[in-house]
Parts: structure tokens; sequence; C-alpha cells
């Protein structure tokens, strides 16, 4: 298996095809099968238009709690990069310090 800096280029593939299915029970599985860094950096493998579509199928509370997993480890672009109507309902789900975190790392 092919190693990129932690995240399998599998892990990566599947992610990607999983994405395009819209599969979000496989999607759950398969991010709480991996720990928080290759998380970071699996999702920052992905374009801009994954990332959003990754986001939108998960939903605000998944999405929050997936960026609060993932915070300090850099990935919080992946709030940046989304429109304000959808990053608004994210990050109210989040607890006020992660939502504190988040502000001082944008």
């Amino acid at each position: 298996m092919t190693e990129t800096s932690g995240c399998s280029m599998d892990d990566l593939t599947i992610i990607e095809e999983l994405i395009k299915a819209n599969n979000l029970d496989q999607i759950d599985h398969l991010l709480k099968s991996l720990p928080p860094v290759e998380i970071a950096r699996g999702i920052s493998r992905l374009d801009k238009e994954q990332q959003t579509r990754l986001i939108e199928l998960l939903g605000p509370k998944k999405a929050a709690s997936l960026i609060s997993t993932i915070l300090d480890f850099g990935s919080m672009d992946i709030v940046d990069r989304l429109p304000s109507d959808k990053a608004v309902p994210i990050v109210q789900e989040m607890a006020h310090d992660q939502q504190t975190g988040l502000l001082r790392k944008i």
C-alpha cells in the first residue's frame, strides 16, 4: 500500500469514491476508523468541491464534530472555503471553546 504522509492513497481514493457515491454510512465508518491526523491529511488532499460535498453530506452536527476533531491539525481552511450559509450552522454546533479556537486560527 502506498503511503503519503500517513494517509494511504487507498484511504484517499476510498474517501473520494464514497463522496461521489453519497455514501454517508461508509464515510462515517471510514472516518471513525482513522486517527485525526490522517483524517486531516486526507481531507486536505481533497479538492475544494470534494471538501464542500463531504461537509454537505455530513450535515452541520457531524461536520462540526469532524472539524473539532481535526482542528488542531491545521484543517480549518475547510470552514474558510464554505459559503457562509453552510459554515454558520456548523460553527453553531461547535462548543464555545471550539468556536473560539476556530476563529483564532482563521
